[in-house]
Order: C-alpha cells, then sequence, then structure tokens
C-alpha cells in the first residue's frame, strides 16, 4: 500500500511538473527582482530567457524556463572595485550564458577610474564556469588596471563553446578610443595575442555583432576622426584573427543607424534617420548588393522596429505624426508588399513603446504606451490575433520593453517598471500566459542539423539534414542575393536524418553560376541555413 501511494503521489508531482504554467492575469507578471532600472534578456535557445539586471553594487543572472519556473537561483557576478556596470550578454554554442562587465575602481573622490573588462560564462544550470570571471583588458603601463572611461564592450558566442569579445579602451592614451577584438576559448583562455586584434581607432560606437558557421566574426562599428567625421564601418575576421575585408574596414554607404538585425541569409537591415531602411549583404562584400529605400507616410514618418523576414526582406511598423501607425514590408529588391501606403496598424495611444520579434512565420508586435497589448501579425500583413492586454496596472517608469521568440510561435515580454524586471508569456495563440508541456532539455527540439558535401562542390552536392520530430519540411537554395534558386524539399517528413542531391541547377533547369548559395531548411517552427559554394 505504501508503494502505491509512493507511485500515486510521484504521478501527482510529475503531473503538475508537466503542465507548467505561466501567469494568466495581466495584473501578475513574474517579478524577477530589482534591478537598478537596467537589465537585458537573450533566449535560452530552450524556449526560455536568460536574464542579466543590475548596477554599481551588484549585477544578477537568472534564467526562465519555458514553462516560467526559474531552475536556479540569480548568481551574482564577482569585481574587486567600486562599482559594477554589465555591457553585453550572448548565449554561447553550448547553450550558457555570457556576460561582458566593466569593473570600476575610483582613485579618490574626483579622480581617475581605473576599469577592467571582464567576462562570466555560466552554463545553463547556473553554474559559473569561468571562476571569479576572465579580465579581457590589458593594464596600463604602470601594470594596473586601464586607466580612463570605457565606450562599451559586447559579447557573442563562437561556434566551440567560446566567445569573442570587441571593447573601446583608451590605452594609448588622449581622447581617441580604441577598438579591440578578443577570441577566447571554451575555458575563458584568449586565443589571440594577450592584448587583443586591433580593429581601428577613434570609436564611437559598436552597432552590430555577428558570427557565421565558419566560426568567423563580423563587427558593425562607428569611427570618429580628429575633425569630427563619422565612418559606418564593417570588418570580419577569420577565427585565426585575420581581416577578411581591408585593413581598414569596409566603409559602408550610409552613416550609422538604429534597430540593426540580420538574416538567415546574410543580410544586415538597419533603420538611419528616421525613415530609412537599409540592406547591405555581408557575404558578397566588398561587393556592395543593397538598398536604402525612403519610406513615406501621409505626416512625417517614423520607422519604429524592423523584424527580417528570412527571405531577404523585412518586417517593419511605422508611426507618423499626426498619430497613426501601419504595417509594412519590404522584399529583397526594395519594393513595398503592403502597397503604397501600408496596412493600419494599432491606435496611436500605444506607441509610446515598442518592441518586436518574429516568431514562427509571424511578426509579434507588442507596444508600451497607455496600455501594454500585443499583436501577431502574418507574412500577408493581417493580424492573426490582436490587442492581447499583457499588463494592466500602472508604469512610473517603463523604458522600452523586450520581446524574446519562444521558439514556438510565442513570445516572452519583459519590461522595467519601478526598478524592477517583469515577464510573461504570450502563446501562438495569443493566450496570455500559454501552457506548455515541460520535457526534460534533451528532448527539447534544437536548431536543425543541415550540412552539404562536398562543398565546394561540381558537378552537385549531397544535402544531408535532421529534423527532431514529424514536420511539414521545405528545403529551399537561394542566391547570394537571397532570391529563389531551386526547391529541393516540399513535403511532410518524419523525425530523423535525410540525404537529397542537388546537381545545381535552377528552377528552369538551367545550371547555376558559379558562386555562394544557401540551403534554407524549415521544419515546423524551426530554421537553419547552410552554406555552399559552387565551381564552374
Amino acid at each position: 500500500m505504501r508503494s502505491q501511494k509512493s507511485f500515486i503521489l510521484f504521478m501527482v508531482v510529475l503531473g503538475s511538473s508537466l503542465m507548467a504554467q505561466w501567469p494568466t492575469s495581466p495584473d501578475s507578471p513574474i517579478d524577477i527582482g530589482s534591478d537598478g532600472g537596467v537589465f537585458k534578456a537573450i533566449s535560452d535557445n530552450h524556449g526560455g530567457v536568460y536574464i542579466v539586471r543590475g548596477a554599481i553594487s551588484n549585477i544578477y543572472c537568472s534564467r526562465i524556463d519555458s514553462s516560467g519556473n526559474t531552475p536556479w537561483i540569480p548568481q551574482v557576478l564577482d569585481y574587486d572595485g567600486d562599482e559594477i556596470w554589465f555591457s553585453g550578454i550572448a548565449t554561447s554554442s553550448d547553450d550558457g550564458l555570457f556576460v561582458s562587465y566593466h569593473d570600476y575602481d575610483f582613485d579618490g573622490p574626483g579622480g581617475p577610474a581605473y576599469v577592467d573588462i571582464k567576462v562570466q560564462k555560466l552554463d545553463r544550470f547556473g553554474n559559473k564556469m569561468w571562476g571569479t570571471g576572465v579580465t579581457i583588458s590589458p593594464p596600463n603601463s604602470s601594470g594596473d588596471s586601464g586607466e580612463g572611461e570605457l565606450l562599451q564592450s559586447k559579447i557573442i558566442g563562437a561556434t566551440d563553446g567560446g566567445a569573442y569579445i570587441i571593447w573601446g579602451d583608451l590605452r594609448d592614451g588622449g581622447w581617441l578610443t580604441n577598438l579591440f577584438i578578443q577570441r577566447l576559448s571554451g575555458d575563458g583562455e584568449p586565443l589571440w595575442n594577450r592584448d587583443g586584434v586591433r580593429v581601428a581607432d577613434g570609436l564611437d560606437g559598436i552597432k552590430y555583432l555577428f558570427v557565421d558557421e565558419d566560426n568567423s566574426v563580423t563587427i558593425v562599428y562607428v569611427i570618429t576622426d580628429l575633425s569630427w567625421n563619422r565612418t559606418h564601418y564593417v570588418q570580419t575576421y577569420s577565427d585565426s584573427g585575420l581581416a577578411q575585408l581591408e585593413e581598414s574596414g569596409f566603409e559602408l554607404p550610409t552613416r550609422s543607424g538604429t534597430y540593426y538585425s540580420l538574416d538567415s541569409l546574410g543580410n544586415l537591415f538597419y533603420r538611419y534617420g528616421v525613415d530609412h531602411i537599409v540592406r547591405v549583404n555581408i557575404p558578397q562584400l566588398p561587393n556592395l548588393d543593397w538598398f536604402d529605400v525612403l519610406i513615406e507616410s501621409p505626416g512625417e514618418t517614423y520607422v519604429r522596429g524592423m523584424c527580417p523576414d528570412d527571405s531577404g526582406g523585412v518586417f517593419f511598423t511605422i508611426y507618423d505624426d499626426p498619430g497613426r501607425s501601419f504595417y509594412q514590408r519590404l522584399n529583397i529588391d526594395g519594393n513595398l508588399m503592403f502597397g503604397d501606403s501600408g496596412i493600419a496598424g494599432p491606435p496611436s495611444g500605444y506607441w509610446e513603446r515598442t518592441t518586436l520579434t518574429k516568431s514562427g512565420e509571424g511578426f509579434i508586435l507588442i507596444l508600451s504606451g497607455d496600455q501594454q497589448v500585443a499583436y501577431k501579425i502574418n507574412p500577408i500583413g493581417s493580424h492573426d490575433w490582436a490587442n492581447v492586454t499583457i499588463y494592466s496596472g500602472s508604469a512610473e517608469y517603463h523604458p522600452w520593453p523586450t520581446a524574446i521568440s519562444d521558439g514556438i510561435g510565442g513570445a516572452i515580454y519583459l519590461f522595467e517598471n519601478n526598478y524592477h524586471t517583469y515577464a510573461n508569456k504570450v502563446s501562438a495563440e495569443g493566450v496570455l500566459g500559454g501552457t506548455s508541456p515541460i520535457v526534460s532539455e534533451a528532448e527539447l527540439p534544437r536548431r536543425l542539423f543541415v550540412s552539404a558535401y562536398p562543398n565546394p562542390f561540381n558537378p552537385s552536392t549531397t544535402i544531408e539534414y535532421e529534423i527532431p520530430e514529424y514536420s511539414e519540411v521545405s528545403l529551399i537554395i537561394y542566391d547570394i542575393a537571397g532570391r529563389e534558386t531551386q526547391i529541393i524539399v516540399s513535403d511532410s517528413q518524419s523525425a530523423g536524418r535525410h540525404t537529397i542531391n542537388w546537381d545545381g541547377t535552377n528552377l528552369v533547369d538551367q545550371q547555376v553560376t558559379a558562386g555562394m548559395y544557401f540551403a534554407r531548411l524549415q521544419a515546423g517552427q524551426h530554421s537553419s541555413v547552410a552554406k555552399m559554394v559552387y565551381l564552374r
């Protein structure tokens, strides 16, 4: 009888854990904790999020899993000086968390600040993997920490469990900030020269950082010269630290902007000014494949959010001065997809602050103004659902919110109010909180595996891919400009590994030209891309 009761108790506990639920009331989001007015969040690659929050005296790292649970207590970063400020966060290829932060030591009231840039890695169970943090920035000539205010640092995971970190310091003296990059191993050891590789001088801002599947890293940054001229550059480094573009970097064709994002085909999108959208194809550099589109509306136009559609185009939102809002989409050639005037969006009173994320085949827009509400827009511009209230409490202070895809068509929403960070989830069906089964992390769908061999190839290559569950599968070949070249698979397929041959022909059965191509695999809500080179 005792074993039967134990079994029943086990089943009750198991059953309750299998159907964990986020808060379903807009009045009671998850209170993650105090944050000093500063937080950042990023996907944990398992349907949950990592959150880093706090400033000055403590920095806390925590995680919310796909069910809304917090699997470990917040971890506090270590520092030796008087203040601590975090700058960059990223997920690692083994699904951990990287944080770059600055350890300040002040030499008396009003004295100079001596600064160390540090990096910590946490695994997905909350364990600190790099001791008390790895110090990146070199000391000054006296052996002390580098003197002077740091501009910023950013970090991104490499494909081998390590990371790239990029930062600005004043090691040369004067007022021009020097830009450096370093590669760290999975154990936190520097892999390039000890002081990092110098990228440029006169740093004004680090705009974007990403890693390709070959473990090369690309940086988008802005330089200011002695005459206060600001120039916009991009540079790529191999995993051995060699610059792939001209030594000074490739100068981008516009001034710097905002809302930087990258699609799976290597197209970098950003807004400059308030009404221009730019696309630059990074893999084709130094050959320039780009567009610059002026977005117009009846009044003064403000592009308020952008999100690539992963077919070479971009979805974005517009707010104009008379108080109207619109949705619009550009294709890979820069043509408007929703007519000249776009599609009418939510009422203007909601548009104080916005956040936008791609989730599944649609886009989730969250507005934080008079109310905090969510909308999901499908690829043709209509609503799958609309006006879902996600927070109804008063908000004395709430800076720009953050929306992160949950990987299954919904989104996790985070915002700051009265120096606390809060979170909730809206499901793919527009249900606040939503209910999701909890499975072990080993069983959760991973990013899809897709590769080609031989690569480079001529005349044909075998594409191998693996899908985690029975799905509607499409495998499409795109050229370097993002144009559809060939449809290899469009069918329902079972879980497991599959192979198929591509003979290098296009949709009209003609041999393709030599160059780079992308195989994009889509299985359900998940996608992956492999790069291929066809030789003639």
